[in-house]
């Protein structure tokens, strides 16, 4: 669809420093309209899940409740999902991944500072049926690149410019980031979580994004400007949050 044809309409409230948006898409063209309508029954409510385990630390979090096999065809669709995961879709069958989720999904950005991001991404899944696939993964990885095995069930694919550890743990969740330890904790409590006031916003919802405006270090480029034209309106915003109605 033509993005220029897509509208938002949404409700904006402030509470304790967090800005929320609680909107929905639509167009004017009938047939975009319809398509959007039925994308956005795709997503179903969050369990909450991967939100309690979202360190305070970090710059950005998406979530949802997904059948993966429904949503594939939404995601690649998406360009910035697609550059997103380019890097280690070129190795990794990240479309056959994605199509054994069922429950929640969260794909969160640690850090983020210049051209450096720092990605997790974790899901409850269906079924494991793609770890069969690994092994001619390792075989068909492009040139300069290596899929390695990790521990059980866990492997990690590396080049010049990526690097991406990823498993299913033995309660059938895919845990996976851009190093060992960030693919661990994907999936485990952090140490300073998100607090309740976020995770309220995000269970029960369809489809939540959190930006940790505090987290962010471009302090003096797009970010500065933006929370600079913010704070007069809104006071001082700690957080934003965008959520599907």
């Amino acid at each position: 669809a033509d993005a220029s044809q897509i509208i938002i309409a949404a409700e904006m409230t402030v509470d304790k420093g967090c800005l929320k948006f609680n909107g929905e898409t639509f167009s004017f063209n009938k047939r975009i309209d319809d398509a959007l309508k039925k994308a956005a029954k795709i997503y179903r409510p969050i369990k909450g899940k991967y939100a309690r385990l979202l360190p305070m630390s970090s710059v950005a979090g998406m979530f949802m409740n997904v059948d993966g096999k429904q949503f594939l065809p939404l995601m690649q669709n998406d360009k910035a999902m697609v550059a997103l995961l380019a890097g280690v879709n070129q190795a990794i069958d990240m479309d056959n991944i994605l199509r054994s989720v069922n429950g929640d999904l969260a794909i969160v950005f640690p850090e983020y500072s210049g051209n450096k991001m720092s990605m997790t991404m974790s899901a409850q899944l269906a079924n494991s049926n793609w770890l069969s696939d690994v092994d001619y993964w390792k075989q068909s990885c492009p040139a300069g690149g290596r899929i390695l095995d990790w521990r059980k069930n866990a492997y990690y694919y590396t080049d010049s410019k990526t690097t991406y550890y990823f498993g299913v743990s033995p309660d059938m969740q895919y845990y996976s980031g851009s190093s060992a330890a960030l693919a661990d904790h994907s999936i485990l409590p952090a140490q300073q979580p998100i607090g309740n006031n976020l995770v309220n916003q995000i269970v029960g919802k369809k489809l939540v994004l959190v930006i940790n405006l505090g987290n962010m270090k471009d302090k003096k480029g797009a970010l500065s400007v933006i929370t600079t034209f913010m704070q007069p309106i809104f006071g001082k915003v700690n957080s934003i949050v965008y959520s599907l109605k």
